[in-house]
């Protein structure tokens, strides 16, 4: 992420690309709610700016940067696999797993930086390359061609993954109860389609006191009567005032219709809505998070995890036997 300070070569080819068309173009609607972000009431935007339009000319130079930053990357992860491959073609015995820890608004809906619900800070890629040699071959026979797949998945499911495709998940598991990822060779076998129906998404403050949020991305399956099995919805609730948002993330994944204000969608927000209080009333989060069977405005921003670090050993992997919520 930022600062975007790529080599000379591959900033000046990506300022020279017309990245004003697909695949590279900055996406804003400004006619729905991402309105609010383009406002910068006539000052200059600071270099750490996490909203406003710095017109055309800047909004190109950033993405510019920040395409060049992932080829840069991409060209050293190359440089790795073909050592690998050229050093007894070693490659051939690695399970290679290509993640990232978050994305980046780079401009999109009047919006800068990461730490946001919505799809260009939240939704990052996972790629594997099976291995085609050693018993994890037997584990996970590697397919003819490379295939895509739709699943729900998270950062918390690559150690599984790997745990599971040295066959000792079992052995991790019993040990440390802690691990509470989904193991994708499900997936990769071709098994299952999912590992899971929906995920939960949250941050704490960060930047403004409105950028403090829980989100469910997910699928409502019997729940309501809107959409289908396939449909896929994201659900946002604002803790700082309570607001709401509601995206069919199949039909509309540039999140461009906020559906919660629809009474035909009133269905799936209930639903989601629920969902979401039901997971913090279970994990026991306390009337900070639902009161009365109502998620709970948070005017302070607050951080909480079922298997939160101590805090008198910050640094240490010890856990706490009750979970806690902390205010900042």
């Amino acid at each position: 992420h930022s600062p975007y300070d790529p080599p000379e070569r591959l900033f000046d080819k990506y300022l020279k690309y017309n990245i004003t068309n697909p695949p590279y173009q900055r996406f804003v609607n400004n006619t729905s709610w991402d309105k609010e972000y383009k406002m910068n009431h006539g000052k200059k935007m600071p270099n750490n700016a996490w909203h406003g339009d710095p017109g055309t000319s800047a909004a190109h130079r950033s993405r510019a940067g920040y395409l060049a930053n992932a080829e840069f990357v991409d060209e050293g992860i190359g440089q790795i696999l073909n050592a690998l491959r050229d050093h007894n073609n070693l490659l051939d015995g690695f399970l290679i797993i290509w993640t990232a820890d978050h994305g980046d608004m780079n401009g999109d809906h009047n919006l800068w930086r990461k730490g946001f619900p919505w799809e260009k800070s939240s939704h990052i890629p996972t790629m594997m390359r099976l291995p085609t040699k050693t018993n994890a071959a037997d584990t996970i026979p590697p397919p003819k061609k490379a295939r895509t797949s739709q699943a729900i998945v998270e950062i918390r499911d690559i150690a599984p993954t790997i745990y599971d495709a040295l066959g000792m998940l079992q052995q991790v598991q019993q040990r440390d109860p802690l691990m509470n990822g989904k193991s994708l060779l499900p997936i990769l076998k071709g098994q299952q389609t999912r590992v899971r129906e929906w995920l939960d998404l949250e941050h704490s403050t960060l930047y403004d006191k409105n950028i403090h949020w829980n989100a469910i991305v997910g699928y409502t399956n019997d729940e309501t009567r809107s959409g289908s099995d396939e449909t896929l919805w994201k659900y946002i609730f604002n803790a700082f005032d309570g607001s709401e948002q509601l995206f069919n993330l199949t039909n509309d994944p540039d999140e461009t219709n906020d559906l919660a204000v629809n009474e035909d969608f009133k269905e799936v927000l209930g639903a989601l809505r629920q969902r979401m209080v039901t997971q913090f009333e279970d994990e026991g989060r306390g009337v900070e998070f639902v009161k009365n069977g109502t998620l709970a405005v948070r005017k302070n921003g607050m951080v909480w995890g079922d298997h939160f670090p101590c805090l008198k050993r910050s640094r240490s992997h010890l856990r706490l036997e009750t979970p806690i919520a902390v205010s900042k």
